[in-house]
């Protein structure tokens, strides 16, 4: 993969100090035009621009003309390196880093838009489009099918619907900011212009102590649509599309891979056009008690211009940005502070607990196999069924509740909890019970407690019809007597006669 790193040579320093195989062009954020020559056959491009000075729907047009995925141009804020030109060499490391990890887009990627504000120098360029990179779902990791509708419930601009046992998304309707991403429990949404594997590749970059030997490094997130910027001595900017998709787990997960302190910055007083503060002030919240009770306050600062302390030795985790990366950060932070994971409540927590009540549950499964991630599972043996449960797997989405036939009953509840036992239990049995197995073919009917209830539901008026449900499994039930299997011999769990 050829990547060419071309910078503005407005406030630029001379391209040796920043490193090899960058170009300096004179006044690029006002001739993009000047892009093809520089980049050369590149298929990728990380450009170093004035911010509010340039038309973003004019480079992205002279990257398509030259075959370049426009939503994978990389752009560095030139201000956030102010003029220490080893702080932009590091800026510069970490644009190369997630263009690298860029996987590329399709049209049904492309959000076109206008811009909002426009300088004076392009004026005469302001009616060219933009194009946002908008999420798409994968078909064959969404759960919808199951009843998961955890991105219909997320989104600020009802772009997502549920329809007929699918979700619908609707891409005019999207602003994209990224909650749907990392609210999806299956990891199904992607935005090809953030993923986590772009995230982290970035983060790396970043935190690689081989540029700027010495310098403990801080990262703070902020929002990719407001005016506020970083450059602050230490402190390191990750724009994103919104700040309310960063998770706690995305906000802290820095700190197992060399930064010594994280912060996320909120459009608080420029206001979040989204109306999505809450959410970024929430997540603030959790961390805030996290990384207290963990006894590493300092580690979580409130802006980025607070002293940066010295990072612990990187802890490995796998997949710390993904979907159910939640408890591995969790414990990753537990082995780098030396302390023991507090318990808390709260609606941020990336990890939960299922609760369920044995003398509700009937095994009958719904509650597993609406589970996104697997944390939840119905396995049946012989002549027994057992309903497990994996915290680490949990990330509190709360799908299995509303799915569950005796919810009223209180047969299963969600918290929202870091709990420290749960996570390291590790996967546990929930409930255990018998199943009932077809007289014919010898598959499973249904579990014991589900038959149970029904025949109580059902009452001695209906026993024929019980009869009938219970002995034969909804495959022979719908076969003439003549075709039914040859009754396989096997012990089977029998519901007791009334």
């Amino acid at each position: 993969m050829n990547v060419a790193v071309i910078l503005c040579g407005r406030p630029a320093p001379p391209a040796a100090a920043i490193g090899p195989g960058v170009t300096i062009v004179p006044d690029l954020c006002a001739h993009p035009g000047d892009i093809a020559e520089a980049a050369g056959g590149a298929d990728r491009l990380v450009l170093g621009m004035c911010a509010g000075e340039y038309s973003l729907g004019r480079i992205q047009a002279e990257a398509r003309r030259h075959g370049i995925d426009a939503l994978g141009v990389e752009l560095i804020q030139l201000e956030d390196a102010g003029a220490d030109p080893g702080r932009l060499a590091v800026l510069v490391a970490a644009g190369v880093a997630r263009a690298r990890a860029f996987t590329g887009s399709d049209p049904g990627h492309a959000k076109v838009a206008f811009p909002r504000e426009v300088s004076r120098r392009n004026l005469v360029g302001a009616l060219r489009p933009e194009y946002r990179s908008a999420p798409r779902i994968a078909a064959d990791l969404c759960a919808a099918g199951a009843g998961c509708r955890a991105c219909v419930g997320a989104c600020p601009r009802h772009a997502y619907r549920w329809a007929g046992g699918r979700v619908e998304f609707d891409r005019a309707a999207c602003e994209p900011c990224g909650v749907c991403v990392t609210t999806c429990p299956a990891g199904a949404i992607t935005n090809p212009a953030m993923t986590p594997a772009q995230l982290e590749a970035q983060l790396w970059a970043l935190l690689d102590p081989r540029t700027a030997p010495g310098e403990a490094r801080g990262i703070a997130y902020l929002c990719a649509r407001g005016d506020r910027a970083v450059s602050a001595s230490g402190w390191y900017p990750v724009r994103v599309p919104c700040t309310a998709m960063v998770t706690a787990t995305w906000l802290l997960a820095p700190l197992l891979l060399g930064a010594g302190s994280v912060a996320l910055l909120p459009c608080a007083a420029s206001g979040c056009p989204l109306g999505l503060d809450d959410i970024s002030l929430a997540t603030l919240d959790f961390a805030g008690e996290l990384v207290r009770g963990l006894g590493v306050a300092g580690r979580l600062a409130t802006a980025p211009g607070e002293p940066v302390p010295e990072p612990w030795t990187p802890v490995p985790v796998d997949d710390p940005f993904g979907p159910v990366g939640g408890a591995a950060v969790l414990a990753g932070l537990t082995t780098a502070a030396a302390a023991t994971l507090p318990t808390l409540d709260h609606e941020r927590s990336p990890v939960g607990v299922v609760a369920i009540d044995p003398s509700a549950c009937t095994l009958c499964g719904a509650c597993a196999a609406a589970c996104p991630t697997g944390a939840l599972e119905l396995t049946i043996e012989d002549v027994a069924a057992e309903l497990s449960f994996g915290a680490a797997r949990c990330t509190g989405c709360g799908q299995c509740v509303p799915r569950c036939p005796e919810l009223r009953a209180g047969a299963i509840g969600l918290h929202r909890r870091v709990d420290a036992g749960a996570l390291a239990t590790g996967r546990t049995s929930v409930l255990r019970g018998p199943v009932v197995r077809c007289a014919s073919c010898g598959g499973p009917v249904a579990s014991g407690p589900l038959l149970d209830l029904l025949r109580d539901r059902l009452g001695p008026q209906h026993r024929a019809t019980f009869g009938a449900i219970s002995s034969r499994c909804t495959s022979c039930r719908r076969l003439p007597a003549s075709q039914e299997p040859a009754a396989r011999s096997t012990s089977r769990a029998a519901i007791p006669p009334e």
